[in-house]
């Protein structure tokens, strides 16, 4: 994929596809409280019988960091120039757990109201197998979380986690949620979040690439897991 990537607002060129991508558009910060009605932090529990771990039930990495931060988060956008037939912008995060468990729900927050694919990967770009997926529907820019099937994670591997936004024809905005102050790594409970990840793509859904966590202090698209210890 060649690129040219100057700073946010950016622009991006991948495969003859022209895109745009604003991630600093002025709007109300979403509240990252809500999640239509989940549990959306960790429970506290102590001696939890979770080999090691302290915390008992689900964890909330990211609902439960932008709710103990001080965090900005703006609206973003992108649109494809031209084409937008199969034009994707995909957003996420490598994370690392303290402990051997499970993931068992996968949510987002989006600004605008639709059925979003989220995906959970290895980080590791030699291995494009899929160990989870699932649609989520969003509105109300409130958390929203699936139940999926739980997903065994191990404290020895790093994971990615991403969320999907197809380009809408017209070259019309495509919104997104933005914060360009995130600092990596960053832990909340047993899970680390360790780095930023993006790609932009005409086709089939891909995985996104990490970037150095020195260079990329943005965390675009919001998306979320329960993580329980085992």
């Amino acid at each position: 994929m060649n690129s040219l990537i100057k700073s946010i607002p950016a622009l991006l060129l991948c495969f003859g596809l022209l895109l745009t991508i604003d991630s600093c558009n002025n709007s109300e910060d979403p509240d990252p409280v809500a999640n239509n009605g989940n549990n959306g932090g960790n429970s506290g529990g102590t001696d939890g019988g979770n080999d090691g771990s302290d915390i008992e039930g689900c964890q909330y990495p990211i609902h439960d960091i932008l709710t103990d931060g001080s965090y900005t988060i703006e609206q973003g956008d992108f649109k494809a120039l031209g084409d937008h037939t199969g034009v994707y912008t995909v957003f996420g995060y490598t994370f690392t757990i303290a402990y051997d468990g499970e993931l068992k729900e996968i949510g987002i927050q989006v600004p605008e109201n639709g059925n979003y694919q989220v995906r959970l990967y290895r980080s590791d770009l030699s291995d494009n197998t899929v160990l989870a997926e699932t649609t989520v529907s969003a509105n109300n820019a409130d958390w929203h979380y699936n139940t999926v099937t739980g997903v065994p994670l191990s404290a020895e591997d790093e994971y990615l986690i991403a969320i999907y936004f197809a380009a809408k024809p017209e070259e019309l905005e495509t919104y997104f949620f933005s914060i360009q102050d995130f600092s990596y790594p960053v832990t909340s409970g047993d899970v680390t979040i360790e780095s930023y990840a993006f790609n932009t793509f005409r086709g089939d859904l891909e995985k996104p690439e990490p970037k150095d966590p020195d260079l990329f202090k943005l965390f675009n698209g919001l998306v979320d897991f329960c993580f329980e210890a085992n």
